[in-house]
């Protein structure tokens, strides 16, 4: 037993020492087998990672996920310290991110925000996986000192920055990008470029800043714009850019200019809001303005320039130029046309166009002018870049100005107008009245070499006025290069010193000499200098009617011809032609000649009948001076029942405020003279070479050719020498001569 009891105590210490070195031959195992214990961790640091990833969701939606090489969790301050850093911004929608770079970065746990203080690259719009890829246009940013924010995501540095963009690319200094909106901010120093490099089309852009909304494809400039794109340039204090598939449609800017410079032309414009809209090649294809509105358009030819409240502009756009084809001004519009001088020649006169609407067209090439169109009532002034030149003002209700070639003008039309021509003075004498004028319809036609008035057309009740003269007509015609007025169709003149009508009337406007044609008929008032006689009056009009009339040394020389007739109450003067010469007292007669004055015969206690004293002959001739009337080829005379007859009589007239018994004094007639008397069934005729009158005593003395007097009641009497016969008193003088003594034949 003793021995078994032994037996059974080796074989457990056998047992247990085999267990025990398999114990620790297998702790020997694991031992080397055991990684080797961790390094102990740097002061202030409360974890280290490697690969470390961080993600941050709201409702169960991704927002922010965090990638980083190397991970330190730093004590003091709460901060992760992160190497080679991937950083995933996802957008509301899911299905794309913005994806950021940098070689190292500070995640701020309490502030939530990322801060990487090395360069930093950000791509925007990646295509979740799976996802299709977005419409999104802005690619990459790369700068420096960038802070995230964990919740929203936002991206923001005040350090400079660079952009890229598939259109183009751009820098600025300061930026902050926002992914829940999708916006973009450039804080200062913009600098954009919207097109590849080396494309004419490119869009350069600086502004003190700009953000761009990607989801609403603007981009909006603030704190002073300038965009150029080739020759065209827009300098504004804000501005909204409009992208239509990455490409500028639309920039909207506000107090903006712009300018288009091309050889041999300027076009610039602004306002305080203006709107241009581009094509799809990039070239500007519209501008609106709005708010003391203007536009300038510069060429070798001419400068035109409009101001309104609002301008739209419209541009051709077949090639990359954009070529001004219409313009159109709202509101108190004004348009200034300046044409520059030929060489050796005046520049034409400047125009000023004003109205409510104005509508310019250019000619195809957008360097000149072809035609102003006002939809409103306007104003046109003409002013003067010579002294030689009128200054002339038009208003019309519409009016369309015609161009020719070189911005000159070629027509000018307008209804409903008035005019006003500002006339310079004569030599020596005060400023000229201005000429007004009025009608239903005007066209102009201008001088190409001087661009002035050639051709003035007015009809439809034209009126004109220029100081005491007045004209009206159907229609008028001015003729700028002789300077003359033609009146067609129920024409008249007038000034204070009488009236002309006539179907046609031509005046020359630097004489005042005129013409008419048709239906003659004019007044003059009485000048009431000198004293009247039976031929002139001074106290009463006079009136005229023939199929033609000349009026020439302002008025002083009258020539009527064509059944003409003068008169001044009840005396008149007919003729084929009559011509009244006032500066020489002349009075003119040719053809079928007919005199017709009052003769005031007077008794001691009242007047007799009116009697008239009335002569026939082919011309007269009249002297105020003398007061003497020539009427010579065969003239009859007649007063009351006396007639007188020969080749030539030339009659005395009296004064006026002579109140003797007629206005005839005297009378003499020469060459076959002829004298007839009846009166009461009596009639006593007389013959001589020679014969005056005296109207005072009624006394007529023959002479010559063996004067002869016959009276149906007395008889015959021939005296060799002279007879004289007293009509008054039936008294018969006969002087003969000793050789020839008279001869009587007394009927019984």
């Amino acid at each position: 037993m003793r021995r078994i009891r032994r037996l059974f105590l080796l074989a457990i210490l056998i047992i247990v020492g085999a267990v025990g070195s398999r114990y620790w031959f297998q702790r020997a195992e694991q031992i080397a087998a055991a990684p080797p214990p961790p390094v102990s961790l740097p002061l202030n640091t409360q974890a280290q990672s490697r690969d470390w990833i961080y993600n941050y969701s709201v409702d169960q939606r991704p927002v922010v996920e965090v990638r980083a090489r190397d991970m330190r969790h730093v004590r003091e301050p709460d901060v992760l310290q992160l190497d080679h850093v991937q950083l995933r911004l996802f957008r509301k929608d899911g299905k794309q991110y913005d994806h950021v770079k940098s070689a190292s970065a500070v995640f701020d746990r309490p502030a939530g925000a990322l801060v990487s203080e090395g360069d930093v690259e950000i791509t925007l719009g990646v295509p979740v996986e799976g996802a299709q890829p977005g419409r999104a246009r802005l690619l990459t940013i790369r700068s420096s000192g960038i802070r995230f924010e964990e919740k929203t995501g936002k991206a923001s540095t005040d350090k400079p920055a660079s952009f890229r963009f598939d259109r183009g690319e751009g820098s600025s200094r300061g930026a902050e990008y926002d992914p829940a909106t999708r916006a973009l901010v450039m804080r200062s120093q913009v600098k954009l470029r919207w097109g590849a490099n080396g494309d004419a089309r490119a869009m350069d852009v600086e502004a003190g800043e700009l953000t761009y909304h990607e989801s609403e494809s603007k981009i909006f400039l603030r704190r002073g714009a300038r965009l150029r794109r080739g020759a065209m340039t827009l300098e504004s204090t804000d501005a909204v850019v409009t992208l239509e598939d990455g490409e500028i449609r639309l920039v909207e800017a506000r107090q903006a200019s712009g300018a288009d410079a091309q050889p041999g032309r300027r076009v610039s414009y602004g306002a305080e809001n203006l709107v241009l809209t581009f094509a799809a090649k990039g070239a500007v294809e519209k501008i609106s303005g709005e708010g003391k509105a203007r536009l300038s358009a510069v060429s070798s030819a001419s400068t035109t320039s409009m101001e309104a409240g609002r301008l739209d502009m419209e541009f051709e756009t077949a090639s990359d130029d954009s070529l001004l084809r219409r313009a159109v001004a709202n509101g108190a519009a004004r348009l200034d046309s300046t044409p520059a001088a030929r060489s050796g020649s005046v520049a034409p006169p400047a125009k000023v166009l004003r109205s409510e609407v104005l509508e310019l067209i250019m000619r195809p090439g957008g360097e000149e002018l072809d035609r102003i169109d006002t939809h409103a009532a306007g104003t046109l002034e003409f002013v003067p870049s010579h002294p030689s030149q009128q200054k002339r003002v038009v208003e019309g209700e519409r009016m369309k100005i015609q161009y020719a070639r070189d911005n000159r003008l070629e027509s000018f039309r307008t209804v409903n107008c008035r005019t006003r021509t500002e006339n310079p003075p004569l030599a020596g004498s005060k400023p000229a009245p201005p000429s007004l004028t009025s009608s239903r319809d005007l066209m102009a036609e201008f001088d190409p070499r001087t661009g002035e008035i050639s051709r003035l057309t007015q009809w439809g009740d034209f009126r004109y006025q220029e100081g005491d003269r007045r004209a009206t007509s159907e229609s008028a015609v001015l003729d700028s290069a002789r300077g003359l007025v033609h009146l067609e169709k129920a024409a008249r003149v007038s000034d204070p010193a009488g009236s002309i009508a006539a179907d046609r009337i031509v005046l020359d406007r630097q004489s005042g000499d005129y013409t008419a044609d048709g239906r003659v008929s004019s007044t003059r008032v009485p000048d009431r200098k000198g004293a009247s006689t039976a031929m002139l009056s001074r106290e009463e009009p006079m009136q005229a009617t023939s199929a033609r009339m000349v009026s020439t040394e302002q008025n002083r020389r009258i020539v009527y011809e064509g059944d003409a007739v003068v008169w001044q109450g009840a005396n008149r003067l007919q003729a084929d032609k009559i011509e009244i010469d006032r500066t020489r007292q002349v009075v003119r007669a040719d053809g079928r000649v007919f005199s017709q004055f009052m003769d005031r015969r007077s008794t001691g206690t009242g007047k007799k009948p009116a009697q008239f004293i009335t002569v026939r002959s082919p011309g007269l001739v009249y002297e105020e001076k003398s007061r003497v009337a020539h009427y010579n080829g065969g003239v009859v005379m007649r007063r009351g029942p006396l007639e007188v007859r020969g080749r030539e009589i030339h009659a005395w007239l009296k004064e006026a405020k002579d109140n003797s018994d007629s206005s005839l004094e005297r009378a003499v007639a020469e060459g076959e003279v002829r004298i007839v008397q009846v009166e009461r069934g009596r009639s006593r005729r007389s013959a001589s070479e020679h014969a005056e009158y005296f109207a005072a005593d009624e006394r007529v003395v023959l002479s010559g050719g063996q004067p002869v007097f016959e009276d149906s009641v007395k008889g015959t009497t021939r005296a060799p020498r002279q007879l004289t016969w007293f009509a008054n008193n039936d008294r018969l003088l006969v002087e003969g001569t000793e050789t020839q003594p008279a001869v009587s034949k007394i009927i019984k």
